[in-house]
């Protein structure tokens, strides 16, 4: 173990959580590194999620530094939210993680460990291990989220060399980032304007500023899958996801300002394709609609590919 014993601020994210929160609180109370502070931010949830996180942190706020909840009379959405949570946090690291994740035992400490090393270092991920929807063996999902090397490597590549791969696709496993609580203020926190996707205006945003997301190889975050959901691409029906809001307020703030041309075109190439097949009703995981999708998306895979091996 190493002799740096920063504060880490734990940000919990809820919504309507109530299925799964008081799982995710116990995997924070069971870390091995106990400098920790505890933050639950909750977007005016319809269920009992606030009652849930009340009750556990009259019984169990001992085990920490210091415990927060926040609440909001109004549902603000997530990435508001999430500036709330960060903004309350005293600790020098932040991570955050959404209320129906969990994390392992040793996650803080790993990470603590790993930044004592490479003391540089502002913004890291790590691996993530998903789950269909129950944290169970044989619900585990064997080699998802896989990275490429532009995001593995810590040595040889650039933070504008991720920025412009990231144009392209988001890259960063979410649940598993650690992230500077200094580096945050400094960009101005998570962006409100896109209230429903903080994760990758802000990774945009990091990189763009000349910070690198490194990476730790070790597993942090248990990742729950929920099947049936458009964010569990296992069970879905659809070819690819309707965030065509999301990705014109990204491009607009993000991409179209500070990127080359050859990305702002593949970006925006396979904007429209998706757009288009979609629109027509083909977005869908027909044999026939997979195949045009792979033929029309070539371009765009040869770009991506090349990018990710930099």
């Amino acid at each position: 173990m190493s002799d740096y014993y920063p504060l880490v601020s734990i940000v919990v994210i809820t919504y309507n959580s109530s299925k799964y929160i008081l799982e995710t609180l116990e995997s924070i109370k069971q870390q091995t590194y106990k400098n920790l502070e505890l933050i639950i931010t909750d977007d005016c949830s319809k269920d009992n999620t606030v009652v849930l996180c009340q009750d556990w942190l009259d019984v169990n706020k001992h085990g920490f530094i210091r415990t927060k909840l926040i609440i909001t009379p109004h549902n603000t959405g997530v990435s508001a939210n999430c500036n709330r949570g960060y903004q309350e946090a005293q600790g020098e690291w932040i991570k955050c993680i959404a209320a129906d994740d969990c994390l392992y035992e040793n996650c803080i400490e790993n990470y603590m460990y790993f930044i004592a090393k490479h003391p540089y270092i502002r913004i890291c991920q790590s691996r993530v291990q998903a789950y269909i929807n129950h944290f169970d063996e044989e619900c585990r999902v064997e080699n998802t989220y896989s990275l490429p090397l532009i995001m593995r490597d810590n040595v040889n590549i650039t933070a504008y060399d991720q920025y412009k791969c990231l144009c392209i696709n988001n890259l960063v496993i979410a649940p598993s980032v650690l992230m500077s609580k200094k580096m945050w203020e400094q960009l101005d926190g998570f962006d409100e304007n896109i209230s429903m996707c903080e994760d990758w205006p802000m990774w945009l945003k990091v990189t763009l500023h000349g910070e690198k997301i490194y990476y730790m190889d070790i597993y942090t975050v248990k990742y729950r899958i929920h099947s049936g959901s458009i964010f569990g691409g296992t069970t879905s029906d659809l070819l690819f996801k309707r965030f065509f809001k999301v990705d014109s307020l990204v491009y607009s703030l993000y991409i179209k300002p500070f990127a080359p041309f050859y990305i702002r075109f593949i970006n925006r190439y396979n904007y429209q394709i998706r757009y288009v097949l979609d629109k027509l009703g083909m977005n869908k995981r027909k044999l026939l609609f997979r195949f045009i999708f792979y033929i029309l998306n070539l371009p765009y895979r040869v770009v991506f590919d090349l990018l990710k091996k930099y």
